[in-house]
């Protein structure tokens, strides 16, 4: 029954701030965090029976760490129903991942580390570790992006993507549980195979490859296509949600622009740069939820435009002065010079202010417009107030600039009347 009064938005926020949900997430938080340090320690005792550690072991006890405290961070600060969705999914996706994390060295450390024929539960969690991460992928790697920011889809059809996300992290959850074979453990280059067989395996279904493959072309589009969401709802976003948006539209760009270093710092490079940028996106989208420091986005995405333009221009500066007064040094004294290194260095230091000043004056001209236009008019009518001497005319100049700027519904202007102050003579 509602509460007179109240709307049902506020309603919602009562409902999911009510004492019992608070504890279940702050309990969900404790277990995760126990897993992943639990299986961190695991890792450490089980380092002689690895004979080359993945570096997304590491990031992986990242990800489940910072997937459940996103999730728990929303869920706790933006208690709507809307955002609780977005908050639930990063949840879930964090705890699926802390199992995992912990049943992988649970497991190692009771066949391969302490003994073959296993210790309690290893058989276990062997066999959870083998499937567990299918739940997350495709579907919940994607939902987060299909319902950024007000936990909606962009349209009706998107239901399409979840639907094909759904479906495919199915079928790839039933291939893995089906997997006939042997259980790996892919914490090592090459997997560790532990003492034990697939207890869900199936041999005789042949449809089983067929239905696997197809799961996973499912898999590959409907994560690129989910990525496009946030861009679909950008094009007609308005006040916070277009706001909210940059934030993931931000930390993508700059994702998208370190990824050469994934393919050509070798797989273990590679690996960290994916498990970092999978959590970097949900944390922009944290940040988007909960609103904290919200418009911030503006000067983060501006500054990063100038010092990203001013450090290739000065690095481009030095690396031509470095080589110039390099040759004019060989050529008068056959000899290189570390003088030419000092010249470089203070060249750039000069140099630095004057462009620093000149790229910010261009990014605010390209790219923020009415920012540039605004500050422009104010300093003109900064100047031209010194020289104002008629009250009448400089009234009009005001009104006309404060439209201009801050373009209000209506406009008006009060000039209180100059108090002539009486006195009497008294002889």
């Amino acid at each position: 029954m509602a509460r007179a009064g109240l709307s049902t938005r506020q309603m919602d926020r009562i409902n999911y701030q009510s004492p019992w949900r608070i504890r279940w997430i702050k309990a969900i938080w404790v277990i995760a965090v126990i897993l992943n340090l639990t299986g961190f320690i695991l890792l450490l005792l089980n380092l002689d029976v690895i004979p080359q550690l993945r570096v997304g072991v590491i990031t992986g006890l990242l990800f489940g760490f910072g997937y459940i405290s996103l999730g728990a961070v929303i869920l706790l600060a933006k208690p709507y129903k809307s955002s609780a969705r977005i908050g639930l999914v990063l949840l879930f996706i964090g705890f699926v991942v802390s199992i995992n994390n912990f049943a992988q060295q649970y497991a190692v450390f009771g066949f391969l580390s302490v003994s073959n024929s296993g210790i309690p539960g290893a058989a276990f969690m062997g066999w959870i570790q083998q499937w567990s991460m299918s739940l997350v992928f495709p579907a919940l790697v994607a939902v987060p992006y299909l319902i950024f920011p007000d936990g909606n889809l962009p349209s009706p059809i998107w239901k399409i993507v979840l639907w094909m996300a759904v479906v495919g992290t199915i079928f790839i959850t039933i291939g893995t549980l089906t997997d006939p074979g042997f259980i790996y453990v892919h914490i090592s280059e090459p997997p560790l195979r532990l003492p034990l067989y697939n207890p869900t395996s199936i041999n005789s279904i042949p449809w089983l490859s067929f239905v696997g493959g197809f799961a996973w072309l499912l898999a590959v589009l409907v994560v690129p296509i989910s990525l496009v969401a946030p861009i679909a709802r950008f094009r007609t976003a308005r006040g916070i949600e277009r706001t909210q948006l940059k934030w993931l539209t931000y930390f993508g760009a700059v994702t998208l622009l370190l990824l050469p270093i994934g393919f050509i710092g070798g797989q273990d490079l590679g690996e960290a740069y994916l498990g970092l940028s999978i959590l970097i996106l949900p944390t922009a989208a944290a940040i988007a939820v909960v609103r904290h420091q919200l418009y911030d986005i503006d000067v983060l995405i501006n500054r990063t435009l100038v010092y990203g333009a001013i450090t290739i221009v000065l690095g481009a500066v030095y690396f031509i002065s470095v080589t110039l007064f390099q040759n004019i040094f060989s050529s008068l004294t056959n000899q290189r010079s570390s003088l030419a290194i000092v010249l470089s260095t203070l060249f750039i230091a000069a140099l630095f202010q004057p462009l620093r000043r000149r790229v910010q004056t261009g990014v605010d001209r390209r790219f923020y417009r009415q920012k540039y236009d605004t500050e422009k008019t104010l300093a003109e009518f900064s100047e031209g107030l010194r020289a104002a001497v008629d009250p009448e005319a400089l009234a009009v100049t005001l009104l006309r600039i404060t439209e201009s700027t801050l373009k209000p519904s209506s406009l008006s202007l009060w000039l209180q009347e100059p108090r002539i102050k009486e006195t009497s003579k008294h002889e």
